[in-house]
């Protein structure tokens, strides 16, 4: 029943399943273009392997705010 919920928390569930959908897609495309990227900037395979570690820790705390967010909604 989402009827008995607030404004603030329907954008805290709105923007947890907008959030967790773009993740899911950056993380399939972001494989998939790697070589592409790599190819097309000139860049060496360390420079790649940190471009994908930055990525992987971006990720990680984009998953900790959003359970940190996802606090703001009542306990049922």
């Amino acid at each position: 029943n989402f009827k008995g919920l607030s404004r603030q928390e329907w954008i805290v569930m709105i923007t947890l399943i907008i959030t967790t959908t773009i993740s899911f897609y950056h993380i399939k495309a972001h494989s998939g273009l790697l070589p592409l990227i790599q190819e097309s900037f000139s860049l060496t395979d360390s420079a790649a392997a940190t471009m994908q570690t930055f990525s992987t820790i971006t990720r990680g705390i984009a998953f900790v705010v959003m359970w940190l967010c996802g606090d703001f909604l009542p306990k049922k």
